[in-house]
């Protein structure tokens, strides 16, 4: 594999993952080696890239099923670019001596995370998981509307009220892309942490309920009110 984007071709197919194309972003070039070489046997696609421009440039030349973004400073930035490019789901592979890593990937719009150095099997599952719900995902309408004028738009990732902008977190964003595709359906908070987060709340529901409240606050900034409802002691649901 050379210092810039190379496609290689996958060994024999692994369930579900067979034929996916996975954009591995690191400037590292002993870790995309490495992690090429574990993916490939898994029967994906690799692409490499090493830098910010290669990384957007393949979003804008080819279809990519997940990227692995190598996780560390100055990646939010990345993410927010990505996003405007491309709805394609992000793993970041966060180093394991890094605590809040992940917590930064997160909050900054990656759909899940893997310590470094990974454990493969799991590694494997995660992009499979990832993957299906991608996949599931795709079948859905590119445009999502809503009450009150509300209308998403998912490859895009913005979100317009009557035509007018607002402002949301990567965050915010899917928990009302989640409430509006299931629209009239109650949610609980470990509905909505699965799908963030990649895990349930175990019974830590605050970080779910402020994403809501802000969610809320920005739509009724935007002359939407009583857009989501509490059903108490359940979850939420969008009218």
């Amino acid at each position: 594999m050379n210092e810039g984007n190379v496609a290689t071709q996958p060994a024999p197919p692994a369930r579900a993952i067979e034929g996916a194309r996975v954009l591995v972003a690191s400037d590292n070039a002993q870790l995309r080696h490495q992690m090429a070489a574990d993916l490939i046997e898994h029967g994906l696609w690799l692409t490499a890239a090493r830098s910010e421009g290669a990384i957007l440039g393949e979003l804008s030349q080819r279809e990519v099923d997940l990227i692995v973004l190598d996780w560390h400073d100055g990646r939010a930035a990345l993410m927010e670019a990505i996003r405007r490019e491309s709805s394609t789901p992000v793993i970041a592979l966060v180093h394991s001596d890094d605590g809040d890593a992940a917590v930064r990937a997160f909050d900054a719009g990656v759909d899940d995370s893997v310590s470094w150095p990974w454990d493969m099997r799991e590694f494997a599952r995660r992009i499979e998981a990832m993957l299906r719900r991608s996949q599931r995902d795709g079948r859905k309408s590119d445009v999502i509307d809503g009450p009150g004028g509300i209308r998403l738009h998912t490859r895009a990732h913005e979100v317009l009220v009557n035509g007018e902008p607002i402002d949301l977190t990567p965050k915010e964003f899917l928990v009302l892309q989640l409430l509006l595709e299931r629209r009239g359906d109650v949610l609980t908070a470990d509905d909505l942490s699965s799908t963030l987060w990649g895990h349930e709340t175990f019974g830590a529901r605050n970080f779910v309920e402020a994403h809501v409240s802000r969610l809320r606050a920005k739509l009724r900034g935007a002359g939407v009110t009583d857009a989501i409802t509490t059903i108490r002691g359940v979850g939420y649901k969008i009218r």
